[in-house]
């Protein structure tokens, strides 16, 4: 649910951004993402014998961008982007901590480092573009 939520995220802002970085990035994202999602649902239906079903239990952490001008879209997109990445980051290295899984081990350390790439990435972006720095990581979802 949280790689989905970040994917549906950037499915919403490319309908409505201009800023080439900011669609660029959305693009990505939806490209890693899509296919780690994939990998995921073939994994616990191989391992666990039966298909991946949410359970309804995840808290979004993005925030609805419908009726924004694309500026307003774009600089809560790439705000809440970073805490969505921080956040996917720190869970990553929770997994590091205990799974034996090799395939596990190696998507984590894969989201550890291309999503500090981008968090680094998107903070600069809110500092130059929008003169905002990101809000403290919020531990209260993790």
């Amino acid at each position: 649910p949280h790689h989905q939520e970040a994917i549906d995220s950037s499915h919403e802002i490319l309908k409505v951004a201009t800023d080439p970085e900011v669609r660029s990035i959305a693009e990505a994202i939806i490209a890693a993402q899509d296919t780690e999602v994939a990998q995921m649902r073939e994994w616990y239906s191989n391992w666990f014998d039966k298909p991946y079903a949410d359970d309804g239990l995840y808290s979004p952490m993005m925030q609805p961008i419908d009726g924004l001008p694309a500026e307003d879209a774009e600089d809560m997109y790439v705000s809440d982007m970073i805490g969505h990445h921080e956040h996917a980051v720190l869970m990553a290295q929770d997994l590091l901590s205990f799974s034996n899984r090799t395939e596990l081990i190696k998507l984590s350390q894969d989201v550890v480092r291309t999503q500090t790439e981008e968090i680094n990435s998107l903070k600069q972006m809110l500092a130059v573009k929008y003169g905002k720095t990101a809000p403290e990581l919020d531990h209260s979802n993790h």
